[in-house]
């Protein structure tokens, strides 16, 4: 029994969204600290990008304002496909200076990768695909059963 059959993905995607906030802020930072427009303008970016990010997964540190709280509320709606695929158009412009914002966009593309992986589920354990597996062969032949318990088997 693995690390991800106890707490799964979603757990997982958001530890790494702390991850990501505290990548994006630093490097935006950093990334503002530098003598070339785009590079600021970039260093905004992830720090803008860690602040919604930070609103998108911990809507509840916001309840001063109500529109926070709508916004919060309307993400904390969506399904893990769909915070994967904004996180995964957000992460786009990130990755446009020096190795200071690629950091932060690398880490908010594998916040996606993670949320991708939660909206496919959990895998099955071996019995289900085994019982699985049994049933779609009962109607073959006996030596596709065999062959079928041989692959399981494995």
């Amino acid at each position: 029994m693995g690390i991800m059959d106890s707490f799964g993905w979603p757990l997982v995607a958001k530890v790494w969204s702390v991850i990501a906030i505290l990548a994006c802020f630093i490097g935006g930072v950093m990334t503002i600290i530098s003598f070339t427009p785009i590079c600021w303008a970039v260093g905004l970016y992830l720090v803008a990008l860690a602040a919604l990010i930070l609103l998108i997964e911990m809507p509840f540190l916001f309840k001063c304002n109500e529109c926070f709280v709508a916004v919060g509320n309307r993400a904390s709606a969506l399904g893990y496909y769909q915070k994967g695929v904004v996180y995964l158009i957000l992460c786009a412009f990130g990755m446009a200076c020096p190795i200071t914002s690629l950091i932060g966009g690398l880490a908010v593309f594998i916040l996606c990768v993670f949320y991708f992986f939660a909206g496919i589920g959990p895998k099955g354990s071996a019995a289900s695909r085994s019982n699985s597996a049994a049933s779609a062969g009962e109607s073959g032949s006996p030596e596709d059963k065999a062959e079928l318990l041989d692959v399981v088997a494995q």
